[in-house]
């Protein structure tokens, strides 16, 4: 049996193919689309009209695409962007009429709990706990859990494109800049300041994988190296403190950073530190099987 999973986030548009074969999952197709559908968009907000053409255009596209690969079952998500907009509902309509593809908006809880569920098929052989970081366009999930139940979760409205619209006015960022995006990181995740979990630390999403494949100095994302792999906080810090000192067109040159990823990294990356800083923890171990495999392996144990 093959599936389609689709993930309609703030930034990225992603679509994986996997074949359900003698009970493995095996990885056929994936494809990535930076649409950027959280564009200058505000809680309760509208979409922006820009962003929409091209979510429909690259939809248009891979339902074409996805139709040449034979799959018995399609799984399409939106998160953020979509629930974060007051006509969010309305936008899906639309790709249905439009596109074919159903959508379901998740609410940042489920959406935290489908990753979650990856994450303890993917790792459960090396941890008891964990504690999940998740860092997306438009919101930020953090899940604390083993692979029974789900102990804790939280979803905030930090995301690498909303706060780096709304704090970094300059590119690149200056020190007023990065002082203020700092000093709100610190209030939102202050929370955090009590939890020390002695569980494995997992960190999932594009920011996170695209820091590591920067550290690597990648000419082409390979999974593989990623995937397992760990970041520390100091090489973290480290990566931090580099991006922010370039510009966009600089860091849009750098191997392993898509140059649609070029202007929102250095956000990604001060969040992530400031997470690690915040549960005392000096590394996490990355994982590129996120939401869409989270997806794939609920449905699987629903209808199996």
């Amino acid at each position: 049996m093959r599936l389609a999973s689709i993930d309609l986030g703030s930034n990225a548009l992603t679509v994986t193919i996997l074949e359900q074969k003698y009970g493995k999952i095996h990885l056929i197709k994936e494809w990535v689309k930076f649409i950027r559908l959280g564009q200058s968009l505000k809680i309760g907000g509208q979409l922006h009209p820009h962003a929409k053409m091209r979510c429909l255009e690259a939809l248009r596209s891979l339902s074409k695409k996805i139709n040449d690969y034979s799959v018995d079952k399609i799984l399409a998500v939106g998160t953020a962007a979509l629930r974060n907009a007051n006509d969010g509902e309305k936008f899906i309509e639309t790709i249905e009429k439009e596109c074919g593809i159903s959508f379901k908006i998740l609410s940042g809880e489920k959406e935290a709990e489908l990753t979650f569920k990856a994450i303890t098929h993917e790792f459960g052989y090396i941890g008891k706990s964990f504690f999940m970081i998740d860092i997306g366009g438009g919101s930020t999930e953090l899940v604390k859990g083993d692979k029974v139940k789900i102990k804790s979760r939280i979803s905030l409205n930090v995301g690498t494109v909303s706060f780096s619209e709304k704090y970094f006015k300059h590119d690149p960022p200056d020190s007023k800049d990065q002082n203020s995006a700092i000093k709100e990181l610190d209030k939102m995740f202050s929370p955090l300041s009590l939890e020390k979990p002695t569980s494995l630390i997992i960190g999932v999403a594009g920011t996170i994988t695209t820091l590591k494949a920067v550290e690597l100095k990648m000419d082409n994302y390979d999974p593989s190296r990623v995937h397992g792999k760990q970041l520390t906080l100091n090489s973290i810090i480290a990566l931090s403190d580099y991006l922010l000192s370039l510009s966009s067109q600089e860091r849009a040159k750098l191997k392993g950073l898509p140059h649609e990823r070029a202007d929102i990294i250095p956000m990604g990356a001060l969040i992530l530190q400031t997470i690690l800083r915040k549960i005392h923890h000096q590394r996490i171990v990355i994982s590129d099987h996120g939401l869409r495999w989270g997806m794939i392996y609920r449905w699987m144990t629903e209808n199996l």
